[in-house]
């Protein structure tokens, strides 16, 4: 039988140029460029603007007037996400990392503007309590986002790393330390950082990095063998959430060359990172 186009409606797709302009914006934007780049006269979009505000969809800076995203479409993400196999499994391995560990423990995904929280579990201690699901946490000084540049193509990281505050980090101790993750299966942040922690990377049936697990760092522990241990028990953690999603030796052994060219180390590009 002839497959027939399904009816949709022109209204909602129109709508939605405006809302997918305001996700691949760095910021709130005033209306004239948010209906410049959505090709549609400001006074068409506007009438769009308003009803995704009144709907939560967006939201409207009463300073500056701005557009940007709202609090549904945060909220629409995060139930996405809920009902992905990935968060799902998560919540089947990481409460019993931070009951045996008691700290808070977050899994990542990346988004445009870096390692976004998609779930966590508070531990006895916490750490900083403003990071909650939704934030997005810097690249370099994260150890989430550490595991996403060891991992990820440097052209996906390269124009985040470069804008971060206090990323000031030469390509020797970039490829030094994109090095050790590789080597060690996990990464650690210093001692002092907002966000110090410990994380490893969750992979798919094909060997891809999907995710980041970490574990909020307790510095009353802080010998080089507890700190080791943490990371194991990170890393074993993060492993066994890759294999309930597929991940194989097998997989492994294929993403070595992925991840070995994704990124020019020593030699090959000896100019400074920022």
């Amino acid at each position: 039988m002839e497959r027939t186009t399904p009816r949709r409606i022109g209204a909602i797709e129109v709508g939605f140029r405006l809302v997918r302009v305001l996700e691949a914006a760095d910021g709130p934007l005033p209306l004239k460029d948010l209906s410049e780049r959505a090709g549609m006269a400001p006074s068409k979009a506007y009438a769009y603007v308003a009803s995704f505000v009144h709907e939560g969809l967006l939201a409207q800076d009463p300073v500056t007037g701005r557009y940007g995203l709202g609090p549904f479409a945060m909220s629409l993400g995060v139930a996405a996400l809920r009902q992905s196999d990935l968060v799902e499994v998560a919540r089947r391995e990481a409460p019993a990392l931070s009951e045996a560990t008691t700290c808070s423990v977050m899994l990542t995904t990346w988004g445009n503007r870096g390692p976004a929280i998609v779930y966590r579990v508070d531990g006895k201690r916490r750490g900083p309590t403003s990071v909650r699901v939704g934030y997005v946490l810097p690249v370099w000084r994260s150890a989430a986002g550490r595991v996403f540049l060891a991992h990820l193509p440097e052209r996906e990281t390269a124009a985040l790393l470069q804008t971060e505050e206090g990323a000031r980090v030469s390509r020797a101790d970039l490829d030094d330390e994109v090095a050790r993750i590789r080597k060690d299966g996990f990464a650690i942040t210093g001692e002092g950082d907002e966000f110090s922690g410990i994380a490893a990377p969750v992979l798919d049936h094909d060997g891809h990095l999907v995710a980041a697990l970490t574990m909020s760092r307790p510095f009353d522990e802080n010998t080089r063998e507890r700190r080791i241990a943490l990371g194991r028990a990170v890393r074993e953690a993060a492993a066994s959430i890759s294999k309930q999603l597929g991940h194989t030796r097998e997989a492994a052994s294929r993403s070595v060359s992925v991840k070995g060219s994704s990124r020019g180390l020593g030699k090959t590009n000896a100019a400074n990172r920022v």
